[in-house]
């Protein structure tokens, strides 16, 4: 971007090469992350329209990475390390993290809001399947890649959070409604999303010196604050929070070199959480193999009865994992519905039939950064099917509270999709550079047993 607002004609092939990405992985940057610069592009050559060179200047630059977290760009840092971050150099790797899809229905919904914020109207809408009317639109908030909008429940009587993408047949009414500058204050200072959700408690978390300098260094949790530093180069920080969800998943990514001191009540939630993860990840492991060998075998091969005749096998193998008998109990019925499920699509008994070309299930490949630091990347299951496509598919046992519920299932579904598309154009992106073939890139949900294309580079169907 600073390279074409300088003026700089820019070549595919230069680019390929200067950052040791396929062609294809340009041409969609271009699309996915430029595409509000007026450039033009005529076969290699990509160059900005003349009448726009110098518009968007180093603090243009500046905003709209930090705003959209593109780079490690943020008021720390100097105008001479951002511009020295711009430059071309294979000493740098930033990892951005992907961004939610703004859909169009999400386009018309900000620029209604925009207006209801502005004009002070009161809006009404449908949202997760429940009309709510009376909504007084503060601001929009953009939060860890997800849109949200801040607003006044008269009904309810107090301030909330709307997920954007869950909001459906926003209308703008006619009441016009009297701004509260308390409430502006309270939204415009906020540096999470859970404005309103409660009175505010504070916690407070041990660390210790094993990760205390990534919590002294940056604001790992919101509004955070040393509070003491210990002998052991350990230190307590505090936090103030609304709700106990706003801390877990910190105090579940961090384990076990954070703990949480303070707030029983918290503590129980956190005890009821994390007893939960055993399970989920034994229940995935399960769910993992069966179908890796179902694959190795070829699933036509496999008759559903098996699944209940080794059961017991199933269930040894989950206390072996380190689950408890109760425990156990719980993880079985989720494992046998996915594998039942799984056995029962037609998606995934075309995926894993013995028939399929060139088929690798755990297939290892590899990548190398600019420091030649190797990392592993785990297929799942991959192959090439009659078209000549390379599937990539990847298998997921997660699901949401309440899966029953239409609204929360689909916005689950989208979440994880956004977080989990990185991975797999990574695979995509490892495979472009062994070969040339078009791809389908699938995240097959077990529990659920919903089978999701996350690209459209083939029109290939099973």
């Amino acid at each position: 971007m600073n390279r074409l607002n300088q003026g700089e004609v820019l070549f595919l092939n230069d680019l390929v090469n200067e950052f040791s990405v396929s062609k294809r992985t340009i041409q969609r940057d271009l699309h996915n992350k430029l595409s509000f610069l007026p450039y033009e592009q005529d076969g290699q050559k990509i160059w900005l329209d003349p009448i726009h060179l110098g518009q968007f200047n180093l603090a243009h630059l500046q905003r709209f990475a930090s705003h959209f977290q593109l780079s490690p760009i943020n008021s720390k840092w100097s105008a001479s390390t951002i511009q020295e971050i711009m430059r071309p150099d294979p000493s740098w790797l930033i990892m951005p993290f992907e961004l939610e899809k703004v859909t169009s229905l999400m386009q018309q919904n900000m620029a209604s809001l925009k207006k209801g914020i502005v004009q002070r109207q009161e809006l009404r809408f449908q949202y997760q399947s429940k009309n709510d009317s009376g909504i007084q639109p503060y601001r929009l908030l953009f939060y860890k890649g997800m849109w949200y909008l801040a607003a006044f429940d008269v009904q309810a009587d107090k301030l909330k959070t709307f997920r954007l993408s869950r909001i459906k047949l926003l209308r703008l009414g006619e009441k016009q409604f009297e701004l509260d500058k308390s409430l502006q204050k309270q939204v415009s200072e906020t540096d999470t999303v859970w404005v309103g959700s409660s009175e505010t408690q504070k916690v407070v978390l041990r660390i210790n010196p094993e990760v205390s300098d990534q919590f002294r260094t940056r604001n790992i949790i919101s509004n955070q604050v040393v509070e003491k530093e210990l002998r052991n180069n350990g230190i307590f920080v505090s936090c103030k929070v609304h709700d106990y969800r706003e801390i877990l998943p910190i105090v579940q990514y961090w384990l076990p070199f954070v703990t949480l001191i303070s707030l029983e009540s918290y503590k129980a939630q956190l005890r009821a959480h994390l007893q939960q993860a055993p399970i989920a990840q034994a229940v995935g492991h399960l769910v993992h193999k069966v179908l890796e060998l179902w694959a190795r075998q070829g699933i036509e091969q496999i008759p559903l009865d098996s699944i209940e005749e080794r059961a017991d096998f199933y269930q040894r193998w989950l206390g072996q994992q380190g689950l408890d008998t109760r425990q156990v109990q719980l993880a079985w019925p989720r494992a046998q519905r996915c594998l039942q499920q799984a056995w029962h699509q037609p998606k995934i008994r075309w995926a894993l039939s013995a028939q399929q070309v060139d088929a690798r299930n755990e297939y290892v490949l590899q990548s190398q950064n600019a420091q030649g630091e190797v990392a592993l990347h785990i297929v799942d299951r991959t192959f090439v099917d009659a078209q000549g496509v390379r599937w990539i598919i990847d298998y997921k046992t997660s699901t949401p509270p309440d899966a029953t519920d239409a609204q929360t299932r689909a916005d689950f579904l989208a979440e994880q999709c956004t977080r989990y598309r990185p991975q797999l154009q990574r695979y995509a992106e490892l495979f472009q550079a062994q070969e040339t073939r078009p791809q389908k890139q699938v995240l097959y949900f077990a529990q659920l047993d919903e089978w999701i294309e996350l690209n459209a580079l083939s029109n290939a169907q099973p």
